[in-house]
C-alpha cells in the first residue's frame, strides 16, 4: 500500500506544479 500512497504523492505533487504553471500563464 505505500507504494500506491507514493505514486499519490507524487502525482498531487506533479498536479499542483502543472496548476500553478496554468495560473501563472493566465495571469
Amino acid at each position: 500500500m505505500q507504494r500506491f500512497k507514493d505514486e499519490l504523492d507524487t502525482m498531487k505533487f506533479i498536479c499542483t506544479d502543472f496548476w500553478s504553471a496554468v495560473y501563472k500563464k493566465t495571469n
